[in-house]
């Protein structure tokens, strides 16, 4: 009997026993489904993934973080870009501007020929050329008399070799007088440009219509307007073909001029007592040319004078002669 009793008692804790331990596996199990579940994106009704609020929350701090850094970085390289490009911009916008340059230059030379031989040679070496040249006066030989000779000389150079060979210029004699000037023609050159694209738009139109027309009236009038649209097409690429020629070969005009002594230009006093002095130095200058032009006068006159005082002394011996001669008839 009390086999049995024990028995059942056994029966009765076992069972106990495996349903506490299931139950506490069951437990487990829930939390650790419910932990994954919790870390993990939920899906939505519609398909798509959801986050929860504390990942999200990270998820932000992070792109936050990221986009600070990296927009501080891309603001930095943005700002470099843009200086690039303005850069960029400006160096394109100077050299589409169109400039047509021109100078002239007046040079004393000691050595007229040696002067004339270094400017053609330096020009061609630059790539220019010699338009026009003339030359007056004719070389002094032996003891004749001084006579200086002048040139002219009209010359093409490159835009970009045009400034440097006014600064060698005084490699060809003394520079007395220089003139630099610059003539903006950009907004005529692209304004130009842009109605010889027009009027080939036009062209085109026209030659479209010309092979759907069916009449020959509207033949003929089409073709009378692509001959007038030809026609300014042509006159205006012709002028832009002259301002590229005038804007990639600047003109120079250069005058040399021949002399026996290089005459040094005294600078302008600026002081009261240097004013004097000069002004003294003018005057005595001034009379000195004078008497130097009165003396040629007199030399130059010498001859009439003589003559003149003979024909003078003549007429006085005459005069006398026939005054005596009425004063002797007058006492008888």
């Amino acid at each position: 009997m009390r086999k049995k009793v024990l028995f059942k008692i056994l029966a009765v804790l076992i069972i106990s026993s495996s349903v506490i331990l299931t139950s506490c596996s069951s437990s487990k199990k829930d939390m650790s489904t419910t932990k994954s579940s919790s870390s993990a994106p939920q899906s939505s009704s519609d398909g798509k993934l959801s986050v929860t609020s504390d990942e999200a929350a990270k998820a932000k701090d992070s792109t936050v973080g990221q986009a600070t850094g990296t927009g501080n970085e891309a603001s930095g390289d943005q700002s470099k870009s843009n200086a690039d490009s303005n850069e960029k911009n400006d160096v394109k916008a100077a050299e589409q501007r169109k400039i047509i340059k021109s100078g002239e230059l007046t040079i004393q030379s000691l050595k007229f020929d040696e002067s004339i031989s270094s400017i053609t040679k330096a020009v061609e070496k630059l790539g220019g050329y010699i338009e026009n040249s003339s030359i007056d006066g004719k070389q002094t030989v032996g003891q004749e008399q001084f006579v200086a000779r002048n040139a002219k000389l009209q010359v093409k150079i490159p835009k970009d070799k045009f400034d440097g060979f006014i600064n060698d210029s005084g490699s060809f004699g003394t520079v007395i007088y220089k003139s630099i000037k610059g003539e903006d023609i950009t907004s005529s050159y692209f304004d130009t440009e842009a109605r010889v694209n027009s009027l080939k738009i036009q062209e085109e139109r026209l030659l479209e219509l010309l092979k759907k027309s069916g009449s020959l009236k509207d033949v003929f009038e089409i073709e009378q307007q692509l001959a007038n649209i030809r026609y300014q097409i042509e006159s205006l690429t012709g002028n832009l073909k002259k301002w590229d020629n005038l804007v990639e070969f600047s003109s120079l005009t250069i005058n040399v001029n021949e002399v026996e002594e290089i005459k040094v230009v005294d600078k302008a006093p600026k002081g009261f007592g240097e004013k004097l002095i000069y002004n003294f130095k003018q005057s005595i200058i001034s009379l000195g040319g004078l008497l130097k032009d009165f003396v040629l006068l007199l030399a130059s006159a010498l001859p009439y004078l003589v003559i003149l005082s003979g024909i003078a002394f003549v007429g006085l011996k005459v005069y006398k002669r026939v005054n005596k001669i009425k004063e002797d008839k007058d006492i008888k």
